[in-house]
């Protein structure tokens, strides 16, 4: 099997050192991005950052509109106002992969329908920076649209693994249509692959989630295959209460579930009729973490489970009853419900100024992660590279780790 080559790999003493130097920074100032606003009514750091908390909080609403909007904005800011003179700049930098699609061959239309167009484009952006190979193992591929278009443009074959049974029949009902060499394995990757033979290609996975791409690159390397492209995602959803490095580095960070989110939290702009919901269901929950903390006399946050959006039709009062029964908290008839929401939406204008401190680390977090899953599969003997394979402006998930076991011929 031949396994193209990309440039510039990263030497595993170039990855330690920048996995060391994300690791300290993150270290040093975890007082600013682990703790929630959401949560909690003053936050420790703004007694020791006072300047940018003023700064912050002095935010009109269209500069801050503007740093939600521009990450790097955001990050030179902080960067800025915690005198780090570039720093938590340049560590929160990814350089862009090369582009490594030589086809010309037009997509017919039949590949694309019934996909999303954002996620089409996604789909593009990924293929066009995969190394060939004639023979690909999609992780996770759902009904395979990606495996199409890789074995479309590339001339391979694709097998594909994938937990769902209906969707790993409709994937292959679409790639007989097509007649294209396309064949999806119904597997829970979490468990050992049955399909065993698959693990001697190109592994190959767009936004695999937590435990998921953990497993891909863990079974690809025990199992030596050549090469692996993915692009991780959801870094939160993982069995394990704490996180664990995969790679020999130590670090003293500690990081929950909770912690883990924030290298996710990014998303680009939504329809303003979803932003608008978003907010109000946003100043609601304030409002009842109000609500709660004065009825039980208890200054504390309460976890509340995840509220769809058609809630908002029912009324504030529906989620108070949703929220209090969740919790067990009696509600008095005499409740001021306008009372909480007033307080809410100034609690909410603080809050919303105030996260801008944590999400200026967000990138450094994904890189931090990212760069240890690259430093595992260094010391498994693969050949690493990482960077960017789409704009943010197409999914924030841009961040791509590319791994070669050979630098030559694989056979």
């Amino acid at each position: 099997m031949k396994v193209a080559l990309t440039a510039d790999w990263l030497s595993g003493s170039e990855l330690t050192a920048q996995l060391s130097a994300l690791d300290q920074l993150l270290l040093s100032f975890q007082s600013l991005w682990k703790p929630e606003p959401f949560q909690h009514m003053t936050l420790e750091w703004q007694t020791h950052y006072p300047e940018l908390s003023q700064a912050l909080l002095n935010l009109s609403d269209a500069e801050l509109a503007s740093l939600k909007a521009s990450p790097s904005e955001l990050i030179q800011t902080i960067d800025d106002h915690l005198s780090l003179k570039g720093q938590l700049v340049q560590l929160s930098d990814s350089k862009q992969l090369p582009d490594l699609q030589t086809s010309d061959n037009t997509i017919p239309d039949r590949l694309k329908s019934g996909i999303p167009g954002r996620k089409w484009l996604q789909i593009e952006a990924f293929n066009s920076h995969l190394p060939y190979s004639n023979h690909y193992t999609d992780w996770c591929c759902g009904k395979g649209h990606l495996s199409r278009l890789v074995s479309h443009q590339k001339d391979s074959k694709i097998d594909g693994l994938e937990y769902d049974s209906i969707l790993c029949e409709k994937g292959n009902q679409l790639s007989k249509s097509l007649n294209m060499d396309v064949q999806i394995h119904q597997q829970d990757v979490l468990k050992p692959i049955q399909h065993i033979e698959s693990l001697d290609n190109h592994q190959i996975a767009l936004h695999a989630c937590g435990d998921l791409h953990r497993s891909l690159i863990k079974t690809a390397a025990s199992h030596s295959s050549p090469a692996i492209t993915f692009s991780p995602c959801c870094y939160h959803l993982t069995k394990d209460p704490t996180y664990q490095c995969i790679s020999s580095f130590k670090s003293a960070l500690t990081l929950s579930r909770e912690d883990l989110k924030l290298a996710v939290q990014e998303t680009v702009t939504a329809p303003s009729r979803d932003q608008k919901s978003r907010q109000t269901l946003k100043m609601w929950r304030l409002a009842f973490d109000l609500i709660q903390r004065e009825i039980t006399g208890i200054d504390t946050y309460q976890p509340c489970p995840s509220t769809p959006y058609s809630i908002l039709s029912s009324g504030f009062e529906a989620l108070v009853d949703k929220f209090a029964a969740h919790l067990s908290i009696n509600i008095p008839n005499s409740l001021n419900y306008e009372k909480y929401l007033k307080q809410a939406e100034e609690r909410l204008n603080q809050v919303e100024r105030l996260e801008l401190a944590r999400h200026g680390f967000r990138r450094a977090l994904e890189l931090w992660l990212v760069y240890d899953r690259a430093l595992y599969l260094c010391e498994q003997g693969y050949q690493v590279n990482i960077g960017t394979f789409c704009d943010r402006s197409l999914t924030p998930r841009n961040l791509m780790i590319q791994a070669n076991r050979l630098l030559s011929e694989v056979t």
